[in-house]
């Protein structure tokens, strides 16, 4: 498949050649050249360097122009891999999904000079992508996180969800295969990105704007998850069962995924968990965002209620844990300094009494 670039110049060869290109490991034409100039090198002693070196120049230009696998030595400006995004995500019908992904793993891709990267990701579904975005784009504002986790609690479509999390998780945390129902796979893959989120840069005043728009459905997704997020911290790996993803009766709240409950339960993903600062921010960042919403809802939404009731309670016990261990400060900063341990002073006349 060729991709015309007109204005950046060249023309980027298929699908190996534009992720080789733009990974820039290596130059195909310089290893041939080195090659030919070992060949050449033999011969000099008869035919002297001019010749070596000529014949080294004539084999890198012909294993550059003949040999599809050459690659540039230089890496691709900004406005190069600006063109190669919007072309990936103008032609879908290509299906240049591949490419996109390794270019975004480049961690050259920027969502600011590509505004349509997350919307035409979000409306092929193409949830994989998205993960990669979360871990590789630098420039993700608080309300495309935001966006991201609002798509995968409530939008997705459940069978590519599942796939994503049956593909990626063959063998969780605490099973030896994927997770056997479309449910606790979803399960699954709303845990996995909400814990990349929770992880992410951001800017606390930014992001509780950004969570001021989530419905009531994907204000209980997130909360169930973050609740799972302590309970690892708490050293109870069980699986939540039971509780319906999307809202209480599987309504979405606002609409969204009508008549479809998914019961959250399932195997723990093989994510990298957050650090218990971060999950403690987010659920502050959630509550506070939602105030107003969740002190309305918490009325007539038992499940909601007992969400926030156990949010509650890891809080309080990780407070009372913290309350618990504070008189061991100064022992663990003399540890950490690696202070000599304090011994009891000699004293200046002693008796010892051996027992035979």
């Amino acid at each position: 498949v060729w991709l015309p670039l007109r204005g950046v110049g060249g023309r980027v060869r298929g699908h190996l050649a534009l992720a080789e290109a733009v990974d820039g490991d290596g130059d195909g034409g310089d290893d041939a050249a080195a090659a030919a100039g070992g060949a050449g090198g033999k011969k000099g002693k008869k035919g002297g360097k001019g010749k070596s070196s000529r014949k080294r120049a004539r084999s890198s230009s012909v294993g550059g122009a003949d040999d599809g696998a050459a690659r540039p030595s230089r890496d691709p400006s900004q406005a190069e891999v600006k063109a190669i995004v919007a072309r990936c995500l103008r032609d879908v019908d290509l299906a240049l999904w591949a490419p996109l992904r390794r270019l975004l793993r480049t961690r050259r891709v920027s969502a600011t000079s590509n505004p349509t990267l997350l919307p035409v990701l979000m409306a092929h579904t193409q949830i994989a992508l998205l993960e990669e975005c979360v871990r590789c784009v630098s420039d993700l504002s608080e309300a495309a996180l935001v966006s991201i986790l609002r798509f995968v609690a409530c939008r997705a479509d459940s069978a590519a969800l599942a796939a994503f999390a049956q593909h990626k998780f063959k063998r969780s945390a605490h099973h030896d295969a994927a997770p056997a129902s479309q449910e606790a796979a979803c399960a699954v893959a709303v845990e996995h990105f909400v814990s990349l989120l929770v992880r992410a840069p951001r800017n606390d005043v930014f992001m509780e704007r950004a969570l001021h728009h989530l419905s009531a459905a994907e204000v209980s997704v997130l909360l169930m998850a973050l609740n799972r997020l302590l309970r690892k911290y708490a050293n109870h790996f069980l699986d939540v069962p039971g509780a319906a993803r999307g809202g209480a009766g599987g309504d979405g709240g606002d609409g969204e995924r009508k008549g479809k409950g998914k019961a959250w339960y399932g195997p723990t993903p093989k994510t990298k968990v957050p650090a218990l600062g971060q999950v403690i921010d987010w659920a502050r960042l959630v509550v506070d965002a939602q105030f107003a919403q969740v002190v309305l809802l918490a009325r007539r939404d038992a499940q909601l209620r007992g969400r926030l009731v156990e949010l509650q309670r890891h809080i309080s016990g990780e407070v009372g844990l913290c309350e618990a261990v504070s008189g061991l400060r100064g022992q663990l900063a003399h540890v950490l300094d690696k202070e000599p341990l304090p011994m009891a002073p000699v004293p200046s006349y002693s008796i010892d009494v051996l027992d035979l």
